[in-house]
Formats: structure tokens, sequence, C-alpha cells
């Protein structure tokens, strides 16, 4: 009787030490899911200031040509008033 007993508390003991590390690895799920979620917000932000960069140099270049344009227009109408 006493065999039996032991060994119902050595089952008794497995069967709360499987129940804590249970808990355990559900716990470390849960920050890995954590984290998980802050690293894909952090992506869309970056993600979200790289196309407002990316919209803000479009427009940049599109300034610059324009200001090409018009010096070219400047440089033409300064010729036109030289006296050779």
């Amino acid at each position: 009787m006493e065999k039996i007993d032991d060994k119902m508390s050595f089952i008794d003991t497995s069967i709360s030490n499987m129940l804590k590390s249970k808990e355990k690895v559900l716990e470390s799920i849960t920050n890995i899911l954590a984290v998980s979620e802050e690293t894909a917000a952090t992506i869309e932000q970056v993600s979200a200031s790289t196309q407002e960069q990316l919209a803000g140099s479009e427009e940049l270049v599109k300034f610059a040509k324009g200001l090409n344009e018009t010096a070219k227009e400047l440089a033409q109408a300064i010729l036109s008033f030289k006296t050779s």
C-alpha cells in the first residue's frame, strides 16, 4: 500500500510541476506575442515615415526641375539684353 501512496504522490507532484511549466510557457508565449505586436507597429510607423520622405523627395525633385527651367529661361532673357 505504501508503494501505491508513493506512486500517487509522485504522479501528483509531476502533474503540479507540469502545470507550473505550462503556465511559464504560456507567459513566455504571451510576452513573445506582445513583442511581435510592438515590432509590427514599429515597422508600420517606419514604413509610413519612409513613404512621407519619399513623397517629400519627389516634390523636391519637381521643384528643382522647375527652378532649373526658370534659370534657363532667365539665362535666355539675359542673353537677349546683352549687347555685342
